[in-house]
């Protein structure tokens, strides 16, 4: 490994110094291969990996009669992973969610959300935490925040303060531990980050910046939540890239329902389920998706399964 890292940063260092820039422009793939080994020097991927290009672009068109009437998510049958049992009809419920994307700017009303897939190499993990805070209510949804902040930016679990650190165990286990302490990285000099990230395209350069600045956060003691969330979720709305997407608009879940997500900035977001009769009974577990944006400069979504009002349950 110390061989491939040492070849990574020769070449890098050769392409520099020769001027070969345009070798990076070739193509995008390219430079998300580049943003993985250089948010990585043991060359592991980024810890999530989903993108819009994961959502089915599909129109989809449910009548205003079928949504006269919704019924409440949360209180449905649940099995023992926390997931909802639903049969046909169109439901509504309002859960926590979480930013799983730094360095981007929060939802907006101008932001339309659509499915996709939780993915990358650290999502099992996130799944994990997800599913788990629910048997933990004590531990608070900023905690968690943080946490999945942590995983996102690969930090070390040794550089997390013992506050989080016992909570990571509550979530995850010895085995979990393990596993977020898998291709973490230590914090890369703000010289040798501009070097690295001189060719990337500006919205990756600035992801591996602001996740290198949350690993030097989260290893200086006194930081706190509303440190790591200045650099983690930027003020002001994202630019509106792809305004065919509007607000409220209905996608396709791979279970072959419809959804749809309305956020109320990044930590909670009404989600509207519609499951026609022709589907049956259908298991939902919220955990495993994501609240996507269209406009490419706004905030991804982790998602739970946990009601933000409990009592409007019953």
């Amino acid at each position: 490994m110390l061989k491939i890292l040492r070849t990574f940063i020769i070449y890098t260092l050769f392409i520099l110094l020769t001027g070969c820039a345009d070798f990076f422009k070739k193509s995008e793939d390219l430079y998300h291969t580049m943003y993985s080994s250089i948010t990585s020097f043991s060359l592991k991927p980024p810890a999530i990996t989903t993108s819009f290009s994961d959502v089915n672009t599909s129109k989809v068109s449910i009548g205003k009669a079928k949504l006269k009437k919704s019924k409440k998510l949360c209180s449905m049958p649940r099995n023992n992973d926390g997931s909802y049992i639903l049969s046909a009809g169109y439901y509504e419920i309002t859960v926590k969610s979480f930013c799983l994307m730094a360095g981007t700017h929060g939802p907006s009303q101008g932001d339309g959300y659509l499915y996709a897939p939780l993915k990358g190499d650290k999502s099992e993990l996130i799944k994990r935490i997800l599913t788990n805070m629910e048997y933990y209510p004590n531990i608070a949804q900023h905690d968690v925040q943080l946490l999945l902040w942590a995983i996102i930016s690969q930090t070390e679990f040794k550089n997390l303060s013992i506050e989080l650190q016992g909570i990571a165990l509550q979530l995850l286990g010895n085995e979990g531990i393990l596993e977020f302490s898998g291709g973490v990285l230590g914090i890369i000099p703000d010289t040798v980050m501009a070097q690295l990230t001189s060719h990337l395209p500006p919205s990756l350069k600035k992801i591996a910046e602001v996740e290198n600045k949350m690993r030097s956060l989260f290893s200086k003691a006194g930081s706190t939540y509303a440190d790591i969330e200045r650099l983690a979720v930027l003020s002001g709305a994202a630019v509106i890239d792809h305004p065919e997407y509007e607000r409220g608009v209905w996608s396709k879940h791979i279970g072959g329902y419809s959804v749809r997500y309305l956020p109320s900035g990044y930590s909670k977001v009404k989600i509207e389920v519609y499951i026609p009769k022709e589907l049956g009974t259908v298991i939902f577990n919220a955990v495993s998706d994501v609240a996507m944006p269209a406009n490419t400069d706004a905030q991804r979504l982790g998602l739970s399964n946990i009601p933000v009002n409990q009592k409007g349950c019953k």
